[in-house]
């Protein structure tokens, strides 16, 4: 019982956004999130490169050990400095169309040192595939014509000198291959390699109880019923690093469709223009891309940046809407 309950709060969180949305409908204060994220990840950033070129600067915790990552782990830094640099680029643009040059370069240095940061620091795997479906994105939402053109060319190049010339980047690739061609279940433990093995048993989980799931918080107890050998075939994992199969394991293919249908119906939320739009899109795009390699909704630090995020930009939107009514009335 204590692991069905410790299941359900994961889920939970989730009823956090429509009060959000209901909180920030209401006041006029969202922008002062939105500032306040873009803020944090700017102090950030800073600790982050100081830490990389000053490996003795006195600060009580590098993130699991590892140099330029102060707080958590990088996949959370580079999750977060990904938002950021998306944001980002549609100030930047803005300022660049109202002739605010200087205001539209600096913005894009800060973009530069974001990405940076995520291929030398906090080389996420995750991260390198969000990227390139977040510019895709961008020049689909914000650009035309031309400019749509050039502007993913320049991304496609950037990022092959990025594979080609930046060695954690190169490195952390390379090395996803490798795992991928020697896959051994009853062998050493290995990032890509694990994913494999827990996605292939999830498909048998699900599968076992395809509608209505084992029910909440039965991961570990499936996992654990699974267990043979040795390596990662041994490995009674609580994370299937998938959220499609997080869901459907315990509440099956019923719950991965309500899971879908709540995507959707954000997405959809955000589907105009401006900048409010924009950023609820992002968080949208990057939690769903992520989620393919990761249960990030039940992730605390990306389960609630989802939540919080969602919810105060759904309410920013909500009041836009209020306001172009009020005003026409």
């Amino acid at each position: 019982m204590a692991e069905r309950s410790e299941g359900l709060k994961s889920f939970l969180k989730l009823l956090v956004i429509p009060l959000l949305m209901i909180q920030f409908r209401r006041s006029g204060n969202g922008r002062w999130v939105v500032s306040g994220f873009l803020a944090s990840c700017g102090v950030l950033l800073a600790l982050s490169w100081l830490l990389t070129f000053v490996p003795g600067f006195p600060w009580p915790w590098h993130g699991k050990g590892q140099i330029g990552v102060p707080i958590k782990d990088y996949i959370s830094q580079s999750g977060e400095f990904i938002v950021c640099a998306a944001i980002l680029a549609w100030l930047g643009l803005k300022a660049w169309r109202e002739q605010r040059r200087g205001i539209a370069i600096t913005i894009a240095f800060a973009i530069v040192a974001l990405l940076a940061n995520i291929l030398t620091i906090a080389t996420s795997r995750t991260a390198l595939v969000v990227i390139p479906v977040l510019l895709v994105l961008f020049a689909y939402k914000h650009l035309s014509g031309k400019a749509i053109t050039a502007f993913l060319a320049v991304g496609i190049v950037a990022g092959a000198l990025a594979l080609v010339f930046v060695t954690p980047t190169r490195e952390n690739v390379a090395a996803m291959f490798t795992e991928v061609q020697t896959f051994d279940p009853g062998s050493g433990e290995t990032r890509a390699g694990a994913r494999l093995e827990f996605w292939k048993k999830s498909v048998g989980f699900i599968l076992e109880a395809p509608f209505v799931g084992h029910g909440t918080g039965s991961i570990r107890d499936q996992f654990r019923r699974s267990v043979r050998g040795t390596g990662m075939a041994a490995v009674a994992s609580s994370n299937p690093h998938n959220q499609t199969f997080a869901v459907a394991i315990q509440l099956g293919l019923l719950g991965a469709a309500v899971m879908f249908a709540m995507w959707m119906a954000h997405a959809l939320l955000f589907r105009g223009t401006g900048f409010v739009a924009w950023v609820g899109l992002v968080i949208v795009t990057q939690n769903v891309v992520g989620s393919l390699f990761n249960s990030h909704l039940f992730d605390f630090l990306q389960g609630w940046g989802y939540v919080i995020g969602v919810g105060v930009a759904a309410g920013m939107i909500l009041r836009q809407g209020d306001l172009k009514v009020a005003s026409r009335d």
